[in-house]
């Protein structure tokens, strides 16, 4: 595993395999680079392509938590919306910081 820092200084691990012309391949939310269905796509192109995945930020994964734990309370859709809003920002920031 290997890692970048963007420019607000934020750490993103990224794994490499293959070689080839590189492919970037972004989960989704509710995924991560390890397991999931990334990391079997990224082992079958691997032949003819670089394939890079990257972790994403640790607010993905707190936003998914806060989801279920304020979901179900009075305005309990604020703080996951705010959450959503803030891993919007921090997407908007990677696709500045690595043009």
């Amino acid at each position: 595993m290997a890692a970048v820092t963007s420019r607000d200084g934020t750490s993103i691990a990224y794994t490499r395999v293959g070689s080839g012309p590189p492919l970037i391949i972004v989960d989704g939310a509710m995924c991560h680079r390890s397991f999931g269905p990334s990391a079997a796509l990224a082992r079958e192109l691997s032949d003819r392509f670089t394939v890079i995945t990257y972790g994403a930020p640790a607010l993905a994964v707190l936003t998914v938590v806060l989801s279920f734990f304020t979901a179900r309370r009075a305005r309990g859709v604020v703080l996951p919306l705010i959450s959503w809003l803030l891993l919007l920002v921090a997407a908007a920031v990677l696709e500045l910081t690595f043009p």
